[in-house]
């Protein structure tokens, strides 16, 4: 039986976040049978509700879900945000003797609270399959653990960005520096044409003039190399404000 939060967060991520509550509302009315529960009185609406356990099959129960907010969301009044969806849920389960639902909730409930989170790094897959990086293991992530040696100086949910501080070499005013990036989405490559989620490359920063200098790179998709950009591809590229970039240019430059 699927867990009542997923499916509840699911619905959520769907709408636009600019939506207003009218507008949230009618996006989840699809079919016929939307407009007719979204109809329903309270009274009407009530005498239908069935506990997800007396349903039988998933794909029910998951109806049975959308049903419950589709009524909340176009009678309640009320604004359309997680929380109150599930303080709604809860209610009607409570108040329809819905035991083995609210027990399959608390031993759910339980589980989370004693699985703890350990500090680290991960990747991790969301509830609609997106993936996300996360200095917590929240459940279904993978570990990627700083290699020896290098420094973590960018940490966001889509990319990851790593330095070597022992290999960076000054040659006059310009530092050359080792650095990895890892990416929660594929990023696709043009010419030659192929997707990776990791660069590890090695760069010349320019300190006074605050450019740099792309000297070779290894790119890869998971441990596949699928490009190797050698030293007579180099590039110069001018440090645009607020890029990655420019926050290794202040690492290396300082």
């Amino acid at each position: 039986m699927k867990s009542i939060l997923s499916t509840l967060t699911l619905t959520l991520t769907l709408l636009p976040p600019s939506l207003g509550y009218a507008q949230q509302s009618s996006e989840l009315i699809k079919t016929p049978h939307d407009k007719k529960i979204a109809s329903l009185s309270w009274n009407e609406f009530n005498r239908q509700f069935q506990c997800p356990e007396s349903l039988p099959s998933d794909k029910e129960r998951e109806l049975n879900i959308n049903d419950t907010n589709i009524w909340f969301a176009t009678n309640s009044g009320q604004p359309l945000t997680l929380n109150n969806l599930i303080s709604f849920r809860m209610k009607m389960l409570t108040e329809h003797n819905c035991t083995v639902t609210l027990n399959n909730i608390a031993k759910q409930n339980t589980t989370s609270a004693n699985n703890t989170r350990q500090p680290g790094r991960y990747l991790c897959k969301t509830t609609n399959g997106a993936k996300t990086f996360d200095k917590e293991n929240t459940g279904n992530c993978i570990s990627m653990p700083l290699e020896k040696d290098w420094k973590n100086i960018v940490f966001s949910n889509i990319v990851v960005v790593d330095v070597l501080p022992s290999k960076m070499v000054r040659e006059g005013d310009n530092i050359k520096i080792w650095s990895q990036f890892y990416l929660a989405k594929n990023y696709a490559y043009t010419n030659p044409q192929f997707n990776y989620d990791r660069l590890k490359q090695i760069s010349r920063f320019l300190c006074k003039s605050k450019q740099v200098q792309l000297i070779q790179g290894t790119y890869m998709l998971g441990e596949k190399v699928m490009y190797d950009r050698l030293s007579n591809e180099m590039i110069t590229e001018e440090i645009e404000p607020g890029t990655i970039n420019e926050t290794i240019y202040n690492y290396a430059c300082k």
